[in-house]
């Protein structure tokens, strides 16, 4: 296991817990006294305020791919969340490799598959970008050890007021696209967005999804996530 950055992991902590820090027990103690709340970190510098915490405050730390140029983002699947009842997280363990856990056994979570032979499961995933940020290309990626197995996954938007997914795919539109009934193709990818697509730009006022499905007979067929370019000016 490589060694901890002790400093790099307490920017971590302060960035996910949004910690409170008191300097000393007389601050605590005093009538006026004001703790100093830390909103994150930036370049290794903490990035704190003294006094409640305002609407008007800024809680997140700064972005670090939202600067200009091109980019690129992975979304594992194992963060999406499962739809219609079934279990979202790992419903495929995983061993081996240099893992070692607490009780002695190598198990660790790896990617997700279908809930059960012959039901397809459906997963969302939330793209997060910064509107004006310019979608470039989305692919999806997995691995299939049967010939009756596919992963299938579609882009959209739907509006902050409403419902119905806006699918902004120029060539794909609403059709989902999918790994196909391929024999035994081992890992694959396919494109969910294509490069050669003029850019989307993403728009203020909707939520952008990514979304996918699987389903097998006999093998199973897992997903492994997305890798998704996106361009800033």
């Amino acid at each position: 296991m490589a060694a901890c950055d002790t400093d790099e992991y307490q920017d971590y902590q302060f960035e996910q817990d949004r910690s409170i820090e008191v300097s000393s027990a007389d601050q605590l103690s005093a009538p006026d006294a004001q703790p100093t709340i830390v909103l994150g970190s930036s370049g290794g510098e903490l990035l704190a305020k003294s006094g409640p915490l305002l609407a008007s405050d800024d809680f997140a730390p700064p972005a670090q791919n939202f600067g200009p140029g091109t980019h690129s983002i992975s979304i594992p699947a194992l963060s999406c969340v499962a739809q219609g009842g079934a279990i979202s997280g790992d419903l495929n363990g995983c061993e081996g490799g240099t893992t070692t856990r607490a009780n002695g056994d190598s198990e660790f979570p790896c990617a997700i598959t279908a809930e059960a032979p012959d039901v397809r499961t459906t997963f969302i995933c939330p793209l997060e970008l910064p509107s004006g940020a310019k979608i470039n290309s989305v692919t999806a990626h997995g691995y299939d050890d049967s010939s009756d197995a596919y992963m299938e996954a579609a882009i959209w938007r739907t509006s902050n007021a409403h419902f119905a997914p806006d699918y902004f795919s120029p060539s794909f539109e609403g059709q989902w696209q999918s790994s196909g009934l391929a024999s035994t193709p081992g890992a694959f990818s396919f494109p969910v967005y294509l490069n050669t697509d003029p850019a989307h730009t993403v728009s203020a006022g909707y939520r952008y999804t990514l979304g996918f499905g699987l389903e097998y007979s006999t093998m199973t067929v897992l997903a492994f996530g997305f890798e998704v370019t996106y361009t800033v000016s």
